[in-house]
């Protein structure tokens, strides 16, 4: 319409311009077609902004501003034509994001469209779009977690959700396959119970079953776990067959080597203990020979542990009391020798010989053999011995010989040395060292004293031949005699003990021999004697002789015994110097102590 006036309204003008009118009547000719033009594009504006086609409005946009549209209204166009461009852009992150079919780029899609001014009904569409995408999403999801958790319920609920959301066939079919793997699980699952239970009477028909059922659950699939339970039936099943078989075949047998092991296979294999009890009966009677003969060995060797374990077998396999006994009290009779072996370990040491001898008896009687008593014994011996050694200790103290004194000592310390257990008092082996002493000192001064006798005797028998050969003086040769014997024996005791022999033939009295020849008191003065005054008297030479040589081995022997020098000065003053002053002189005679 308003092309169609704007093509006349110019026809018009050029008709006039030819005709020459006034240039009034073309002026207002010319401002109606400019009107009639912005009219046009107005209109075409406003049916370009109708259309929302975004070049149709920028082309209607540019129209109106050559035929000088107010500013006013081309903003507004600016601004309409700003608005459809968003929503151009809105449908297409719409159209992308329906292409790509993320359900996440499709909300936010919706969302920036819904905020660029894009209308709800034209996202109606898109939103049911939306709606089914977030539907089959969720059923794959469930898909999903059913296949992993593997439970038919949850397959079937989740396959029912995925058709329900237009899930295509190939997108179920590893569920269906799941499904279809679980069902087959749950019948062997149902299939190991009931074989598990064990329905059929005979242990092989629940061999039969359980094995088949496993077999089953294997091809369906279904872990060892699982299967485990199902196979240690199975197992036990088969071992109790098995035991029972063998059990009966040792019945049969009846022999040790064939029950025990037998037994051993049954209780392992569950067999409960009625059942066994036949056989356990049987191998008990076949244990009770052996057992006897064992009980009879461990007597034998009367060993405790062996004895033990003897009777503790022969309880085992149902022995009687009486069969038993033998072996029981043997076992007493060991522990009481094992208690005396120890009281004799206990004693070993000891000094109470009443102890000892009561433990040596009871041992005795109570059958240990010489060699436990052995060290008892030899204790009993060695305190008899110190026993007898302090008796011939006190019995020489009281005799005061110097042999028995010196023969006691020396028994009393050699003993001591090779004693278990020494109990020979020191002060008593002191009192008799110490006795001896003085008995050792007292020979030397009866020895010194007879010496001195004897001498001051002599020159009396010389002076009495040289006045009157034919006098003797009467003498009690006898007691003389003994007493000489005794003083000798004891002086040369003392000596002895020292480590000096006195006897004539020793070096000691071939020195002194030697001496008196050198002093001129031997023969050769015994022979001037003899020819002169004393020369009719030669027995009473050799008797002084002999005095004058006993008393100086008297001297000697108390110098080495270390006898006080005034106890053996008169001896000294006793030798004769000459006959003459050895006549003539007096003695005063050392005291014996204690007189």
């Amino acid at each position: 319409m308003h092309d169609r006036r704007i093509a006349d309204i110019e026809r018009a003008l050029i008709a006039g311009e030819e005709c020459s009118l006034y240039p009034m009547e073309l002026e207002h000719a010319r401002h109606t077609l400019i009107e009639a033009r912005k009219a046009d594009a107005v209109y075409r504006l406003e049916k370009a902004l109708s259309s929302r086609e975004i070049e149709a409005i920028r082309i209607a946009i540019d129209q109106a501003e050559e035929a000088g549209v107010s500013q006013s209204k081309l903003q507004a166009a600016e601004r309409a034509l700003e608005a459809v461009k968003k929503q151009s852009d809105a449908r297409l992150l719409l159209h992308e994001a329906r292409r790509s079919g993320d359900i996440r780029q499709l909300r936010q899609a919706i969302d920036d469209a819904s905020d660029l001014g894009l209308q709800e009904a034209e996202l109606v569409q898109i939103r049911l779009v939306l709606d089914l995408l977030e539907r089959k999403a969720a059923a794959r999801e469930s898909l999903d977690l059913a296949v992993r958790d593997a439970s038919v319920e949850k397959l079937e609920a989740s396959l029912a959700m995925a058709e329900a959301a237009g899930l295509k066939p190939p997108e179920m079919q590893k569920a269906r396959k799941a499904l279809e793997q679980e069902e087959a699980k749950a019948a062997a699952r149902v299939a190991l119970k009931d074989a598990k239970l064990g329905k059929k009477a005979s242990a092989e028909g629940r061999i039969n079953d359980l094995r088949e059922a496993v077999q089953e659950g294997r091809e369906a699939g279904l872990s060892q776990e699982e299967l485990e339970p199902a196979q240690r039936v199975l197992e036990k099943l088969r071992m109790e067959v098995t035991a029972r078989k063998q059990l009966e075949e040792a019945m049969e047998l009846g022999s040790i080597d064939a029950l025990r092991p037998a037994i051993a296979a049954a209780a392992a294999a569950g067999i409960d203990e009625e059942e066994l009890f036949p056989a356990q009966k049987k191998l008990e009677d076949a244990y009770k020979p052996t057992a006897r003969a064992k009980l009879k060995e461990a007597v034998q060797l009367r060993d405790i542990a062996t004895l033990q374990a003897a009777i503790d077998q022969a309880k085992a396999v149902g022995l009687s009391v009486m069969a038993i006994a033998e072996a029981s009290e043997v076992i007493k009779e060991e522990e009481l020798k094992i208690q005396l072996r120890k009281r004799l370990s206990q004693l070993y040491g000891s000094t109470n010989m009443q102890e000892l001898r009561a433990a040596v008896n009871l041992g005795s009687v109570n059958g240990l053999k010489d060699k436990d008593l052995a060290d008892a014994r030899k204790q009993i011996s060695e305190l008899e011995q110190q026993e007898a050694s302090c008796e011939s200790l006190s019995e020489a103290i009281k005799g005061r010989e110097i042999v028995s004194l010196q023969v006691a000592i020396k028994a009393a310390k050699a003993l001591a040395q090779q004693v278990l257990t020494n109990c020979i008092p020191p002060e008593l082996v002191a009192d008799a060292e110490k006795e001896l002493k003085k008995e050792i000192e007292q020979s030397a001064r009866d020895m010194l004293l007879d010496s001195i006798k004897r001498c001051n005797g002599a020159m009396k028998v010389i002076e009495a031949v040289a006045g009157d050969s034919n006098e003797q003086p009467a003498l009690n040769a006898k007691a003389a005699l003994q007493q000489r014997r005794r003083s000798q024996a004891n002086f040369e005791a003392a000596l002895q003990a020292i480590g000096i022999d006195s006897r004539p033939n020793s070096r000691e009295a071939q020195t002194q021999q030697a001496g008196r020849r050198t002093s001129g008191l031997g023969k050769r003065r015994m022979s001037a004697l003899h020819n002169g005054q004393l020369g009719g008297s030669s027995a009473a030479g050799d008797e002084y002789s002999q005095r004058i040589q006993n008393i100086q081995v008297s001297i000697r022997g108390a110098e080495a015994l270390g006898l006080d020098e005034t106890d053996i000065a008169p001896a000294r003053e006793a030798r004769p110097q000459g006959v003459r002053r050895c006549g003539g002189a007096r003695w005063v005679l050392p005291k014996r102590k204690g007189a």
